[in-house]
């Protein structure tokens, strides 16, 4: 992996906070490594890095607390897929007029690292 898990845990709150989704208590956000084969679109020779990025959310739309999921390409820094109790979300991406900054499907902007 090229991140760390504190760069990956950061940027998690930013993924989440520019979308709108929220999360509960960024105390409770947690990582973890994946290296998936297949899941997200890969053939079984080509591996991608992956976090895995587990949170609680809605308690103030809900009254309680849901289990969410949030998968991050380690290497674009990106994220790929949001898991939720309504659904899920793929995220896809397009570019910007100015070549550098990609907005998702969630809203969220992000500048290409150079």
């Amino acid at each position: 992996m090229k991140n760390t898990e504190k760069q990956i845990l950061e940027l998690s709150k930013k993924i989440l906070n520019n979308s709108g989704f929220g999360y509960d208590d960024e105390n409770q956000i947690k990582c973890t490594e994946l290296n998936e084969d297949s899941f997200f679109g890969h053939s079984k020779e080509e591996s991608q890095n992956i976090w895995q990025i587990s949170f609680l959310w809605g308690e103030e739309e809900f009254g309680k607390s849901r289990g969410a999921f949030l998968y991050i390409d380690d290497d674009k820094k990106l994220p790929l897929l949001l898991v939720h109790s309504l659904g899920q979300s793929k995220i896809k991406y397009s570019l910007s007029n100015d070549g550098k900054t990609i907005v998702s499907s969630t809203n969220v902007k992000f500048t290409i690292e150079e």
